[in-house]
């Protein structure tokens, strides 16, 4: 009994010890865990004991740069970034919600976050981004929860899709990336018709045909007249 009754309180004692540790740490702006990804932990008794690490680091700053544009989603980005060859520690890709996580986390500002306190702390690390970026960053973030997500008619990448036919059902064919076996991702076209999909092509080949269609097609002197007009 009286081991059963010392072993839980070592146990707390021990926890809460390591706690206020990690709070003294944060308040004296030193990270007191493992670096988060784009940083390395270095030894250190004063001063910094993370560093922004020279492969990951200018990646994640042009994760940030491209949202806070806002003219890409989030999903673009992290393709962007992960073909860029951005990997976590273990090697892996980031998984989308990594990569929010990741996108909100005030470190890469400068700062440091704890449950510990109740505001974050300045801390003594090199910010890989300006506090302006990441403020930017988290609106497009914040604005992307509220607005409806954008269904583009016309997509540049894909611009037979508003009107090229499957010749078997007469509807529109779509476009996308098809992925193979290997990870690599092919632009093709195809009927999304269940049922059909009688139209299976690359991008370049039905581009390629609907350019050798267009060469056979000459307009009429009255046509041309009312060019300027249209």
């Amino acid at each position: 009994n009286v081991f059963g009754t010392f072993n839980p309180y070592f146990s707390d004692a021990l926890s809460e010890k390591m706690t206020e540790r990690s709070r003294a740490a944060v308040l004296a702006g030193r990270w007191p865990w493992s670096a988060p990804l784009g940083y390395r932990n270095i030894p250190a008794r004063d001063g910094a004991n993370i560093v922004p690490d020279p492969e990951t680091a200018p990646r994640l700053r042009r994760a940030f740069d491209l949202m806070g544009t806002g003219l890409y989603t989030q999903a673009q980005v992290l393709r962007t970034i992960t073909d860029a060859g951005l990997r976590t520690r273990a090697g892996n890709k980031l998984t989308p919600q990594t990569f929010y996580q990741t996108l909100r986390k005030k470190v890469y500002a400068g700062f440091i976050e704890s449950s510990s306190i109740d505001q974050p702390v300045r801390g003594l690390h090199t910010a890989i981004i300006t506090q302006q970026i990441f403020d930017r960053v988290q609106d497009v973030l914040d604005s992307e929860k509220t607005r409806p997500p954008k269904k583009f008619k016309h997509n540049a990448a894909f611009p037979l899709k508003p009107f090229v036919r499957c010749a078997a059902c007469d509807k529109p064919l779509t476009g996308g990336y098809a992925k193979s076996h290997t990870g690599k991702h092919y632009a093709r076209y195809w009927c999304r018709t269940a049922g059909c999909r009688a139209v299976g092509l690359s991008r370049d080949e039905l581009e390629s045909l609907f350019v050798e269609l267009l060469r056979c097609l000459s307009p009429t002197g009255e046509t041309q007249a009312e060019f300027p007009k249209i």
